[in-house]
Formats: structure tokens, sequence, C-alpha cells
């Protein structure tokens, strides 16, 4: 398997694992939206993605400096889809999200059923960070470790 396809699986199954397998969590079941949920609706591109491993912290990939992109759309409905995109190709998740104080917890409903949560950090009006765990194949070996996730997103202009 040559690197390119190589790497675009690694990004495939962060994505899948990703947004975000951030947390996992065992309830399935969506609550809808909160109040605050009203300050997320809208667009969101990453400017900042990366994966640090938890055995070993000096051991990070920063996937936007890869060629990735990845874009968040919430909707008044809490429902939110999430595109990763790379060389060319384009994973989707759709499902419904709700944020309580600063955990935004996504209900997935697309490729496959899961919950995840994140801690979500309001660092401006226009800009949050989400951190989680997920897991990578640092090596390229098919090899899934334990990693921390880490994004940050730009509201996009309408």
């Amino acid at each position: 398997m040559s690197r390119t396809v190589r790497c675009f699986a690694r990004f495939a199954c962060l994505f899948s694992l990703m947004f975000l397998g951030l947390l996992a969590c065992s309830d399935t079941s969506p609550a809808g939206p909160s109040d605050g949920f009203t300050d997320l609706v809208g667009d969101w591109e990453a400017y900042l993605l990366e994966v640090v491993a938890v055995t070993d912290p000096s051991i990070r990939e920063d996937i936007l400096a890869q060629g990735a992109t990845f874009r968040v759309n919430f909707q008044p409905s809490g429902q939110y889809t999430a595109v990763l995109s790379f060389l060319g190709a384009s994973q989707v998740e759709i499902g419904t999200a709700d944020l309580d104080g600063n955990q935004l917890t996504l209900y997935r409903a697309v490729p496959s059923p899961d919950t995840s949560v994140a801690v979500l950090t309001r660092l401006d009006a226009d800009h949050i960070r989400l951190e989680g765990t997920t897991f990578f194949d640092f090596e390229g070996d098919g090899t899934r470790e334990e990693a921390d996730l880490l994004a940050e997103l730009a509201r996009q202009e309408s």
C-alpha cells in the first residue's frame, strides 16, 4: 500500500473515531440543544487539529499541516454535520449535539450510531477549542494508540 493511501486511511480512521470519538460515553439518546447551544450555531473551520500520543507526548501529528481540512456546521435544532477532507476524499458525520456547561455531547447517527463527549472552551466569540481522547495510528502500521485530541475552530462568515 502506498504511503499516500496509508496516510489517507489514517485520517479516515481518525475522523471515524474523532469527531469526535473524543471521549466515548454509553448514553445514545439525544437530549436536544441547550440554551447555551445557540452561540455555536453556524459554520466552524479548524485551524488547529492535533493528536498526541498518551504514552509519549513528544509524539504529535498535526493533521492540518498534512493537507487535511475539518469543518463543522451546528444548526439551531441541535443537528451537526462534520466533514474531514483529505487527498480529495471526505468523511462525513451527522448527528445531534448538546452543550451542558463546557461539555459538548455528540450523538452521532451517520455513519454509525455513537456518542462522544468533548470539553469545549470558548476562546472568544468566534473561536472554540475542543479537547478529548481518541485513538490514532501514529506509525501507519494499522495499530491504533490512545491519543489526546486538540481541535481549535474559527467561526466562518455566512
